[in-house]
Order: structure tokens, then sequence, then C-alpha cells
């Protein structure tokens, strides 16, 4: 009884990381001397760049990288890591997807908390930044599936 639920949870969750991340294996944690360290890979098909620096990688030009802004490679490293953690936890009761900061350009588990604390913002101007957070993900997401589908990046926002 137990296998078969431990089994059906690593299908769902297998099938979850294909879907937010792209594979399953687009991200993967490595220990070393009590640090914890993702390697996080390409977003491109053709490259096989995966490590700890795919923010670097991406900025790059030229055959070794993609000319992406640094905004937007800190916001893809941080979603991709983010939604792996999320994904990875068993349990999801009270947490919520992390969404991400536009002024910050990083993914936050709990966005309310880091806009109340760190932007010092007001309640109304919090829950109006998480609905715009919302949609922003989703437009975001689907221009992730285009550039893994297809391999075609907009760098507008």
């Amino acid at each position: 009884m137990l296998t078969s639920f431990v089994k059906e949870r690593k299908t769902k969750i297998i099938k979850e990381m294909d879907h937010y991340l792209g594979s399953a294996d687009a991200v993967t944690i490595t220990v070393r001397f009590n640090k914890i360290t993702y390697k996080v890979q390409c977003p491109y098909r053709y490259c096989t760049y995966k490590g700890d620096r795919l923010d670097r990688h991406l900025q790059l030009r030229g055959k070794q990288g993609h000319n992406w802004s640094l905004n937007d490679a800190h916001l893809y490293k941080s979603r991709q890591i983010r939604l792996f953690s999320f994904l990875a936890n068993v349990k999801h009761k009270g947490i919520v997807k992390p969404l991400p900061c536009k002024e910050c350009y990083r993914y936050y588990d709990r966005i309310d908390t880091h806009l109340s604390t760190q932007h010092n913002l007001s309640k109304q101007v919090v829950v109006d930044k998480i609905k715009f957070a919302r949609k922003y993900d989703n437009k975001y997401s689907v221009k992730i599936k285009t550039l893994q589908n297809f391999g075609i990046w907009s760098h507008t926002s």
C-alpha cells in the first residue's frame, strides 16, 4: 500500500517537473562541505550546459552563452530553483507556488512577506503586487515553454 503511494507521488512529481521545469532532471542538487548547490540545465535544447552559474552562462555572448540580459538570466535561474524546491516538497499544505518580484528579478516562496519586509509596502499594495506577480508568472511560463519547445526567446517583458 505504502509503496504504491510512493510510486504514485513520485510519478506525479516527475510530471509536474516536466510541466514546470521542462524536464525532471532540469535541476539537480549537490551537497559538498554542508553547502547545497543547485545545478540548473540551460533551457536551450541544443546547449549542453548544466551548472550552478546558469545566470552567467545565459548572459555570455558567442558560443559559450546566449546574450540574455542580467535580469532575465537571474529571473530564469531563480524560477527554476524555487519551483524545483517547491515541487520536490512532498506536502504542499499551506504553501503557495513561488511568485516573482519584478523589482528584484527573483522568485520567492512567500512573496507577501518579501514585499512587506524588503520593500516596506502596505497591505493593499502587496495584494495588488501579488495579483500582478501571478499574471506575470503565467505570461513568463508561456515564454519559457516557447523557448524549450522552439528555441525562441524574446527579450521583451
